[in-house]
């Protein structure tokens, strides 16, 4: 499958800003831990970041929250699922996270995918998503809703919390990196 290299390049300065660093350690994330993945296929695209992220969710007891267009084998281990039409992953972390702001301190009516307060309690959030299906736009407009929800709870910045792009080719956060 070739991917534009314009995809990845149209959400990278975003991923370095709010971007996981070279500290952080999956092994690190366990109990108390949430992870949220947008739009991505870990065992597709990452297998090893599949492999250590389950182990954070079944043996460590991270919290696990999965938005996809199709099912993935991570939603084996999520907590909560959202499904939404291929393509409008932009849409619906935009959408889940307006409902989510809604519907804080409302006891009346059903729990939004994303509970902004278990988001904000939570030692660490990691946000894995993926550009499956998406234009520059979409890609774009994905890793500023994630951004700007990392920054709503107070995680932004953290050494084990932040965005985490499921690239194309290994090294294309580096590549973006010296070209931009």
């Amino acid at each position: 499958v070739f991917v534009s290299p314009r995809v990845p390049a149209a959400c990278a300065d975003i991923a370095r800003d709010y971007g996981i660093g070279a500290e952080a350690d999956f092994k690190a994330l366990g109990r108390g831990d949430v992870i949220l993945i947008v739009n991505g296929d870990l065992e597709e695209s990452a297998p090893v970041w599949f492999l250590r992220l389950r182990q954070a969710v079944v043996e460590r007891g991270a919290t696990l929250i999965v938005a996809h267009a199709r099912s993935t084998k991570m939603h084996r281990y999520a907590s909560r699922i959202a499904e939404y039409e291929p393509g409008q992953a932009a849409r619906w972390a935009e959408s889940a996270i307006r409902n989510a702001q809604s519907a804080t301190g409302d006891t009346q009516h059903a729990t939004p995918l994303l509970d902004l307060e278990q988001l904000k309690g939570a030692r660490n959030l990691l946000i894995v998503f993926g550009d499956e299906k998406l234009n520059e736009a979409g890609a774009r407009s994905l890793a500023r809703a994630l951004a700007n929800l990392l920054i709503l709870v107070g995680h932004a910045g953290k050494t084990h919390s932040g965005l985490l792009p499921l690239y194309p080719h290994a090294n294309t956060q580096g590549v973006c990196d010296m070209v931009g």
